[in-house]
Order: C-alpha cells, then sequence, then structure tokens
C-alpha cells in the first residue's frame, strides 16, 4: 500500500507531501475496481504511468466498484504509516495534528439489516460440510472429496479447520495459526488461547496475527471437538517436532500460507462441496456465504440464546461497548479465569447445535506433509467461479 500511495502521487520526497496527496490518493482508489492488480514497480501496473493505467482502467468491460469496508482498510493502512512519519519527515512543526491524514477521507458504512453483505451458514449447510468424505473417509491427497475402496478419514488442517470454526467461531486466520503451547488440556475446562504469535508474524521477529487487541481471548473447546480426538491430533504434532498447530500450511516453499493456503488447498473445494448439495445463501450481490460466514453462523446462534451481550463480545472478540463493559465489567478477576471460561462453555454449547452427532471417532491418521490439507475438488473444478 506505501508503495502505491507512491506511484499515485508521483513519489515525491517525503517533504513535499501535504494534505492534498491524501485526497488524491483517496480518490484514485474509488477509481480502481476489485479486479484492479498494482503489480510492482518492476513489473504490472506500478511499472507505468498512472494516467496511462487510469485510461485502461475507465475502458473495462467489467468493474466491480470497491466496497466502502475495502476502501477504509487502505486508508486505515495508511494511516499508521502517516503517525510513524509524523515522529519525523511528517512532523508538525505546531500542534498535533497529522500533515497527512488519510482518515479525513474514510466512507462511513452502513449496514442495511435487510439487506447483509455475507450471509450465515444455516444448520443444515454445517452438517451437510461434516457429512463429507472429508469426516467420513475418502482418498488420499487430492482424492479426499472421493469415495472408493482405500477409504480413511485423515487428520490435518482440512479436517480440524472447519470444526474450529464451527465450534469456536473464531475467523480463519486465527484458526490456522494457532500453536500447539496454545491448546490447554489438563484442566477442568479445556480451552484455546487466540493470541499474537510467531507463525503469524509477517517478518519473523515480532509476532503478529490479532487485528485488534480485543481479539486476544480465551475459548473453551466445545465438547464434540474432543470427542473427535482433538487431543490425540495436538499430541501427534507436537511429537512431530512442530510448535505450528498445522504445519503444512506454513512451509517455507509455498507463496500462500496460513488461512490463504488452506483455502486454495482445501477450504474452496468444501464451499464447494456444500454449494451443490445443500446450497448455500447468498447476497443480493450473488455473493455467497464463505468459510468466514461460519464466524457469522456462530455469532448468529449466540444472537439467539440466553447470552448477555458481554459474553458474546468476549466470546467472538468483539471490542465491548459502553463505559459499564468496558471499565467496570471484570468477572474475570472477581470470578477468576476458570469459573468464567466454563460459563463461556456452557453458553456455546447451548446455543450452538450439534453439527457432528453423526460422525464416528477415527483412529489418528497423518499424511505426510506435503500431502496434508490438499484435497481436491468434490466433482467438477467449479471453485474458482465468484460465486
Amino acid at each position: 500500500m506505501i508503495r502505491s500511495f507512491g506511484w499515485i502521487t508521483g513519489d515525491k520526497r517525503l517533504c513535499d507531501y501535504g494534505p492534498a496527496d491524501a485526497l488524491h490518493y483517496a480518490q484514485t482508489l474509488r477509481k480502481l475496481p476489485t479486479e484492479f492488480r498494482w503489480g510492482t514497480p518492476e513489473a504490472g501496473a506500478m511499472s507505468r504511468p498512472l494516467q496511462e493505467v487510469l485510461v485502461e482502467v475507465g475502458a473495462m468491460v467489467k468493474k466491480t466498484p470497491r466496497s466502502d469496508r475495502t476502501y477504509n482498510r487502505d486508508l486505515t493502512i495508511m494511516a499508521r504509516f502517516s503517525r510513524e512519519l509524523a515522529k519525523a519527515s511528517w512532523r508538525p512543526r505546531f500542534g498535533k495534528d497529522l500533515i497527512v491524514d488519510f482518515n479525513e477521507h474514510t466512507a462511513k458504512v452502513q449496514d442495511d439489516p435487510t439487506d447483509p453483505d455475507r450471509m450465515p451458514w444455516t444448520e443444515e449447510q454445517l452438517v451437510c460440510a461434516f457429512k463429507a468424505p472429508i469426516y467420513t473417509g475418502g482418498g488420499g491427497c487430492s482424492r479426499r472429496f472421493k469415495t472408493g475402496s482405500d477409504n480413511k478419514v485423515w487428520q490435518d488442517a482440512a479436517y480440524w479447520v472447519p470444526l474450529l470454526l464451527a465450534y469456536t467461531f473464531m475467523s480463519r486466520e486465527e484458526a490456522c495459526g494457532l500453536e500447539c503451547s496454545e491448546i490447554v488440556f489438563d484442566v477442568d475446562t479445556p480451552f484455546l488461547i487466540v493470541k499474537a504469535n510467531m507463525t503469524k508474524s509477517k517478518n519473523g521477529e515480532t509476532a503478529a496475527g490479532l487485528k485488534r487487541r480485543s481479539r486476544h481471548r480465551v475459548i473453551p473447546l466445545h465438547p464434540e471437538l474432543l470427542r473427535l480426538g482433538f487431543q490425540r491430533y495436538v499430541a501427534a504434532i507436537e511429537a512431530e517436532g512442530h510448535c505450528m498447530l498445522f504445519p503444512e500450511l506454513y512451509r517455507g516453499d509455498l507463496k500462500k500460507r496460513g488461512g490463504t493456503r488452506f483455502y486454495a488447498g482445501a477450504g474452496r473445494y468444501l464451499l464447494d462441496y456444500v454449494d451443490q448439495n445443500v446450497p448455500l445463501l447468498r447476497t443480493s450481490s450473488g455473493k455467497r456465504a464463505d468459510l468466514h460466514s461460519m464466524r457469522t453462523a456462530g455469532a448468529s446462534f449466540l444472537e439467539d440464546s440466553d447470552a448477555k451481550q458481554v459474553y458474546m463480545d468476549d466470546i467472538l472478540g468483539h471490542v465491548r461497548e459502553g463505559t459499564g463493559p468496558r471499565k467496570y465489567c471484570k468477572a474475570w478477576f472477581v470470578k477468576g479465569g476458570a469459573a468464567i471460561i466454563q460459563k463461556r462453555l456452557g453458553l456455546m454449547c447451548d446455543a450452538t447445535p450439534n453439527l457432528t452427532a453423526h460422525l464416528t471417532p477415527a483412529p489418528l491418521a497423518l499424511l505426510p506433509l506435503e500431502e496434508r490439507s490438499r484435497t481436491g475438488s468434490y466433482k467438477e473444478c467449479a471453485s474458482r467461479r465468484k460465486a
């Protein structure tokens, strides 16, 4: 994003930038559709003059405008950059106002409850996902959705990540980036911890992976995860010498890592399997429910339960609203963490239907590391279609 800012604004000296450059950058972002690809300064769009590229963009037949959330995300990234430069090159002479303030140009996002921008999974669709051959017995590498004479249940990210998404309401990146040490079994109520770690580190030096501070949280493990053998899997991965819970998603020789690797190798095929058997819900624009929609389903289950809003926020990792919940509600310290984790588990079990009652715990079986979480398609390769 920083490179794109330099390209759009003429790559000037830092001391020559001013408020107009933030406005120019924001206006240009609005002109670029989601189909646009930045490239690099050496190859692609950013290696050519901006005006020449904008003419080509204007002539594109298929153009999908950037959503307000995507637009705001890019400006937020640049706002962080501006705050860093405000300590040196963009340091204001007087006052504390930023010289180049990107936040001035963010859009106000207004959700329409009658037309959501993301649809959830239904209980029927979730049960369908866990009836796939991945969970009942299929082939090996690239044949996991196909049944045959050698039907077997293999355990890796393709098996466990959808279960974690359905029963813990984590995001895809949170589930894919877990470390073995973050899963705790030797307590009355087993739990996992969502926190910044080195697996999700961007530079290999600083722990990362939290979207915001409120995402650091403790989530109890649903009894179905334990019944299906999650503890045996974690122990097996530790015995192999890995600190990452799903090491195949972070192999050094792969360009795509973490949740992106999971989606490419397994997630998109699971979506196709469900969509062809129990069609997924779609928004008015035609976007079908995706993996993150499992988190939306979890929040919807909690909404239809007796869980208080403060518990919903803590389970989902949302920022508490209001002075009371933020400043004065400290039950974790008053009652103790063990009691609160047990309380959360009760709420989650009451809210979430049993999606895997039909599954029999399978013996632990691991493919070679390079073959894990590569499921192959269900029938036809429809997974590259937008909807």
